[in-house]
């Protein structure tokens, strides 16, 4: 029992982390091991004398979704993914437990279409970013955007974007302020504020009200760095936009 427990959640990771992965996300180890003891856990009851109810369908489908909770919160759509994974894999080792290994390149040829036509499979890579600076420690999500080479036009350094839920927290700086960066530079009084200009879709030329910070940590990686703020928000799978040069 101890050992179908170990294997077991060494799959629940692999399926979580494969899920996080083709959704883009980026999943915390202490949600990647908290879900997979649970399905652990869960398997090793289901061989417990007596509880062997817990292997019915119904009980089967609590444990995932008690472990897609855990592991991404109320996201349907990874939810969706970890489901469609679980499944896959349960139904290619009794395929092969039964003798059908033909069957094998069907699965994975089926899952494969499935991600990439129905979840997007994968488009974009989400990072772990700590920002330290003006007494603050911000913790969030970036989304790594390999066209996005925004750069300090005075030192060439590379410019993290945050929105400006992030950047109220960081600076104080009003979602209005940051809308109007000509006018927040000359009324508030704020050490090492700055201007980044920048080019997108829809603004030809614009400009971005930035601040250097002591430390900013993105996949691993620390270093001061310069910090620009955007008067929108990006959403909720990310609060910022790191360049392909990070």
């Amino acid at each position: 029992m101890v050992w179908a427990a170990a294997i077991n959640f060494l799959v629940n990771a692999l399926l979580l982390a494969g899920t996080a992965g083709m959704g883009g996300r980026w999943l915390p180890l202490s949600r990647l091991l908290a879900a997979s003891l649970l399905g652990a856990a869960y398997a090793a009851g289901c061989l417990i004398p007596g509880f062997a109810f817990l292997g019915a369908l119904h009980w089967r489908v609590i444990s995932l979704i008690l472990m897609s909770l855990i592991a991404f919160g109320p996201e349907f759509r990874s939810g969706c993914i970890f489901g469609v994974l679980t499944m896959a894999l349960e139904g290619t080792a009794l395929a092969y437990g039964r003798g059908g290994r033909w069957q094998l390149p069907l699965f994975a040829a089926g899952l494969f279409l499935l991600g990439k036509f129905a979840f997007g499979l994968p488009g974009r890579k989400l990072l772990p970013v700590e920002i330290e600076g003006n007494g603050k420690h911000l913790k969030l999500t970036a989304l790594l955007d390999t066209g996005n080479e925004l750069r300090d036009p005075i030192t060439a350094e590379p410019v993290l974007v945050i929105d400006s839920a992030k950047a109220k927290e960081l600076t104080g700086l009003t979602r209005e302020q940051l809308g109007r960066p000509l006018e927040t530079m000359t009324r508030v009084p704020l050490p090492g504020l700055r201007l980044i200009p920048y080019r997108a879709v829809g603004a030809e030329k614009g400009l971005l009200l930035a601040i250097r910070v002591p430390a900013v940590r993105i996949g691993g990686k620390k270093r001061p760095g310069i910090v620009a703020m955007a008067p929108q928000s990006f959403g909720e799978d990310f609060q910022a936009i790191a360049g392909g040069m990070f």
